[in-house]
């Protein structure tokens, strides 16, 4: 009787420490936060989107969170359109306070985490969330597809603060034939990071790379080579092949430029006759969406109203008043000007956005 006890407890001690260390074990791989697609789903995302990463980078662990917002059945978005449609803008910087809740509360319950990873919405939605964070709560931000959120303009506004987010080491993939999320979006994106690692398939399309796609193992060694020094991979990442495109583009990408500089604005606005003009397109949204004030509006008190941000959807950006109605706001320039004068001339865009004016 002594004996079938003592083998029982043996057995009850057995089984708890291969209980503890296995749980042990899995807490101890660095962890990636994943957030899938618009319209897709945390199963989806694991199972077909990245399962190559995952049989890649099987000492790391994917986590995976379905979007608050529903757009189906068993489709989840991380940010809702906007009331008005994309061509109205939302200005109010709460607008996805649920996502970010709902990735807050994983961080809280299933942290620390490495990295983030996202894929097309879910990689716009990265550097609305990394904005939302202490700087250091990801040592790496992984994004494929993805763009800049400019039709919620109050999350980009907190994007924009942020920026470059404590410098934190980032990835930006795209496909050379992305019908869905134009390359130009995507390096626009990568600009607001300090010094991003891009990189461009020349044969994909919206998506994340497979293992057999040329620039699959720039990826996986962008992973395991911030991770630090002494990891060494199980698996084998495919070679990059030479047509891939990798690292920092040429001088004309907006991507190079690493955070968006402020170059001095140049009159760009004219009429028929050449003559300095304010934009017939720019709008300030009031705070219910109902109302949109225009150059008229500022020009009713110029001294304060030129400092307001507003929508200018020629180039799909927010610009300041100074910018979009130079007549008005007395910013064009007059003749015989130099024109290398460094002088607020209106309507040139200024890339910097001016975020943290008042």
């Amino acid at each position: 009787m002594l004996l079938s006890d003592r083998a029982l407890f043996v057995s009850a001690i057995v089984a708890a420490m291969v209980f503890l260390c296995s749980h042990s074990c899995e807490a101890q791989r660095p962890r990636i936060l994943c957030l899938h697609g618009g319209g897709g789903s945390a199963a989806g995302f694991r199972d077909y989107d990245t399962r190559a990463l995952r049989d890649a980078l099987p000492e790391f662990e994917f986590v995976y969170v379905d979007g608050p917002y529903g757009a189906g059945t068993g489709s989840h978005l991380w940010i809702r359109d906007p009331p008005g449609g994309k061509g109205e803008p939302t200005i109010d910087p709460g607008w996805a306070d649920e996502a970010i809740a709902v990735l807050d509360r994983t961080v809280r319950d299933r942290g620390p985490f490495y990295g983030i990873l996202g894929f097309s919405q879910g990689a716009a939605f990265v550097p609305v969330y990394l904005a939302s964070v202490p700087e250091g709560t990801f040592d790496v931000a992984i994004m494929f597809s993805g763009y800049l959120t400019t039709t919620h303009l109050g999350l980009l506004g907190s994007v924009e603060a942020a920026s470059p987010f404590g410098d934190i080491p980032a990835i930006v993939w795209m496909g050379a034939n992305d019908r869905v999320i134009p390359n130009a979006m995507s390096l626009e994106k990568a600009s607001r990071f300090a010094s991003p690692t891009i990189v461009t398939s020349p044969v994909a399309g919206h998506e994340v790379p497979g293992a057999s796609d040329s620039t699959f193992g720039a990826v996986v060694n962008f992973v395991t080579s911030n991770y630090g020094d002494g990891y060494i991979p199980t698996a084998s990442p495919v070679s990059s092949s030479p047509t891939a495109t990798l690292g920092t583009p040429s001088p004309t990408d907006a991507a190079s430029r690493g955070p968006t500089p402020m170059p001095t604005r140049q009159v760009t606005s004219a009429d028929d006759d050449g003559m300095c003009s304010d934009s017939k397109s720019w709008k300030k949204y009031s705070e219910d969406k109902k109302r949109a004030k225009d150059c008229s509006w500022v020009g009713k008190r110029p001294k304060w109203r030129c400092r307001q941000y507003g929508w200018e959807p020629q180039i799909m950006k927010l610009v300041s008043a100074d910018d979009a109605c130079p007549l008005t706001c007395s910013h064009c320039k007059e003749d015989g000007e130099d024109d290398d004068k460094e002088e607020d001339n209106g309507w040139g865009w200024d890339w910097g956005w001016g975020w943290g004016k008042d």
